[in-house]
């Protein structure tokens, strides 16, 4: 009898067990997990360029661009602005343009640092332009760092929240 309840409760237990390892796995040189085109509900974005001195009034000016989980756009530009600065509120995004950019950045790769290379803060700032990209998602997260001339898609993304940001038309 006791064998035929251990059987029983082996057979039971079994695909419980496995099922906890179900859903999305990631390992470490892997991106976000993506699969449905809408952003999670922990989607952030987080976008600084570092322009070269005097590059003010175009696309590679110093600005940092925060887009909050519920939708709440960030925008700070000019000297000063850097990974640190939290910028003022602009405004709040609809669901439609939240789901644009996180379209946008899931397309492009730029979820799992294609084009670019693995950034912390603290790290040394390269010589020139550079934009840091920082996504979470799925709860993840990956800061990748790029160099505006060898990667045009990061280049599109900043346009991109320039005009969200109503900082260009």
């Amino acid at each position: 009898m006791t064998r035929l309840l251990t059987l029983i409760a082996l057979v039971l237990i079994t695909p419980l067990v496995s099922a906890c390892r179900s859903g999305p796995t990631t390992d470490q040189n892997s991106g976000i997990p993506t699969g449905d085109p809408r952003p999670p509900a922990d989607f952030a974005l987080a976008v600084t360029v570092m322009g070269e001195e005097g590059t003010t009034g175009w696309v590679l000016e110093p600005a940092r661009f925060v887009i909050e989980p519920d939708g709440v756009l960030r925008a700070a530009t000019g000297a000063g602005v850097g990974p640190t600065v939290y910028p003022p509120r602009t405004r709040r995004l609809t669901d439609a343009q939240v789901n644009e950019v996180y379209s946008v950045v899931t397309r492009q790769g730029l979820d799992r640092g294609v084009g670019g290379k693995p950034f912390r803060l603290g790290d040394a700032q390269p010589a020139g332009a550079w934009i840091i990209v920082e996504v979470t998602a799925h709860e993840h997260r990956r800061s990748t760092i790029y160099r505006p001339d060898d990667e045009r898609l990061i280049v599109d993304l900043v346009r991109h929240l320039r005009k969200l940001a109503r900082l260009e038309g």
